[in-house]
């Protein structure tokens, strides 16, 4: 991965394209978007963002989520008593004026999905953040703390910015699989874009066949349909999903 160094717009933007993220210019040592519409505006073209340098060299990056996970650590120390025995895998981290923000690619468009505030943290899946490059209000630098690519978002990450269906059942248990945490696979799985639809089906099947939770595979199924899979689809992925999950129980006994 490229070393970003301080410089404006004009040097940073197309970096963090090719890296995958949709980029806006926003006013310097600001968060201001320059550009009416901003969120539909954002874009990797670097035709666009040479168009913008020419306008606006010396703007701040502002990075548009819409295929990402952002985890904007403003109190380490408190979130990390949230993540408890929980780890973050390794990730592009960029050093923000007050904390950091961790990068993280997710299986699908963030559609269906919130923005969550826990213990120290934002999680954000929408909206914007200050690119790396860019001038904090304070004069620091939001800088890549480290060498790392984005990763993708682990699963127990992804549950947190799934909404809570409005007035979900019991919460009866299948293990540590609560009716809440299966209807949040689902919607996950409802929320996939043409594309990923398949990719999300077996990763929610694979989730409800370790659960050993037969709804759950139902819940999965009717989601995966809901996205507008055919059914051969939809069976072909059920399938493929119970025979990984019968190998590694295998592999691990």
């Amino acid at each position: 991965m490229p070393k970003i160094d301080p410089k404006p717009w004009r040097d940073h933007a197309a970096r963090l394209a090719l890296m995958g993220l949709h980029v806006v210019p926003v006013a310097p040592r600001t968060k201001q978007p320059l550009i009416t519409g901003w969120m539909d505006a954002a874009t990797r073209d670097l035709d666009q963002i040479r168009r913008w340098a020419s306008e606006h060299p010396d703007a701040n990056v502002g990075v548009v989520l819409r295929e990402h996970l952002v985890v904007d650590v403003d109190d380490a120390e408190e979130f990390a008593m949230w993540l408890g025995d929980r780890a973050l895998p390794r990730t592009m981290t960029v050093l923000t004026g007050r904390g950091r923000h961790r990068y993280y690619t997710l299986p699908g468009l963030a559609e269906g999905l919130r923005t969550t505030k826990v213990p120290g943290a934002d999680l954000k899946v929408s909206g914007l953040v200050v690119g790396p490059g860019s001038v904090h209000p304070s004069g620091a630098t939001y800088r890549l703390a480290t060498p790392q690519a984005m990763c993708e978002a682990p699963d127990w990450l992804i549950e947190q910015v799934v909404p809570a269906p409005p007035s979900p059942p019991e919460q009866g248990r299948d293990g540590e699989w609560t009716v809440q945490r299966q209807l949040r696979v689902a919607s996950t799985v409802l929320a996939a874009r043409v594309g990923r639809r398949n990719d999300l089906a077996f990763w929610g099947f694979c989730k409800a066949f370790e659960s050993g939770a037969p709804e759950f595979v139902d819940r999965v199924r009717g989601a995966a349909l809901g996205t507008g899979l055919d059914p051969d689809e939809v069976a072909r992925c059920e399938a493929s999903a119970a025979e990984r999950v019968a190998r590694d129980s295998v592999g691990a006994a």
